[in-house]
């Protein structure tokens, strides 16, 4: 039943069974490749949110297309998936940027500017939507970094040396290693996330810490990443940054397959078990969606650590869901994102 013609809003889709002997149309079989194909899936479902209207116009998204892949038409859950990802998101960091908090609704602007970490940041175009934004948001952000597997920023540092739109708002570029982006304003690394959390402190670490401001306000983004990371690993690589960052929020948006109000120790629901067995015929493991399965669980991780590096300090951690989101839209924003064609 087409649910736009009962004058009903879309609701949550188990969607459909990966077969498990259906071929991956992902070439590269190994497990590295398999979470660098899940960006290049999100990239494509953002171009497709943008043409159909669901997301505001994003000029950049499309320059980060790979040659091969055409933008296909996404399903409408698809399309509106999206863009409540992408509008909570996008009210935190704006949040972030005007007070150098996460809390909504941000009151006043601090007198400092704040920095950006974006692990995993794939094809992410928020560095530029930042800047095409305007003076009074674009000039809060001192530096933005993003953080990606050397084969994901080859990808991303090409593209923004050769088309003028990404290259444009960085001004002069620095020397830097291959692979890699170095401006005033905005840094590309060439690391794999996995080296930040080994046993023992390494130089990997150390560069990301050398682009940054340890005295003003710090965002580490994880959009989409530790669902994918070995939890310990991750761990240890959130307590070293907020060992060395006095000032610092994270704003985390992953699966949670245990559902919204899962009892701790509650096995994946329906949807979670679907979305397990359909990632694990893309041979990804999600060892980190398999520990931190609802959103407490995410909540209190990240108390716990804050708190383990912060002895004394007052920590705030909160969890919500993209059906909370949904139903915190006005009426006639969900109306509008359910009827479109």
């Amino acid at each position: 039943m087409d649910e736009r013609r009962t004058g009903q809003a879309p609701k949550l889709s188990l969607g459909t069974p990966f077969r498990r002997n259906a071929q991956t149309t992902h070439a590269d079989a190994s497990k590295e490749g398999a979470v660098r194909a899940t960006d290049s899936d999100a990239l494509l479902s953002r171009v497709s949110a943008v043409q159909a209207g669901y997301l505001p116009h994003d000029p950049y998204a499309p320059l980060l297309v790979p040659d091969q892949d055409a933008p296909p038409r996404r399903p409408l859950l698809i399309n509106i998936g999206t863009a409540l990802r992408s509008g909570e998101v996008d009210a935190r960091v704006d949040a972030f940027l005007q007070s150098g908090s996460l809390q909504l609704p941000s009151h006043g602007t601090s007198a400092q500017a704040v920095q950006i970490v974006s692990l995993g940041a794939g094809s992410d175009t928020r560095f530029w939507r930042i800047q095409e934004a305007g003076e009074a948001l674009s000039s809060r952000l001192a530096r933005y970094v993003e953080v990606d597997y050397p084969q994901v920023a080859a990808h991303k540092s090409t593209r923004i040396r050769t088309e003028p739109a990404l290259a444009a708002p960085l001004g002069a570029l620095q020397d830097a290693p291959n692979h890699e982006i170095h401006s005033d304003k905005y840094v590309l690394l060439a690391e794999d996330l996995h080296t930040y959390g080994q046993d023992t402190p390494n130089a990997s670490i150390d560069r990301l810490l050398a682009q940054l401001d340890t005295s003003i306000p710090t965002l580490l983004l994880w959009e989409c990443v530790l669902a994918y990371v070995d939890p310990d690993a991750a761990n240890r690589v959130m307590e070293r940054l907020f060992a060395r960052l006095p000032r610092v929020a994270v704003l985390c948006y992953d699966m949670c397959v245990s559902g919204e109000q899962a009892e701790p120790g509650a096995p994946p629901d329906r949807f979670g078990r679907m979305m397990l067995q359909n990632l694990a015929a893309r041979r990804l493991e999600l060892v980190g969606a398999r520990k931190y399965m609802t959103p407490d669980l995410y909540a209190e991780r990240f108390r716990a650590l804050l708190e383990r590096t912060r002895a004394g300090a007052a920590v705030h951690s909160g969890a919500y869901s993209l059906r909370h989101a949904w139903q915190a839209l006005a009426p006639e924003e969900r109306h509008r994102l359910s009827w479109k064609s």
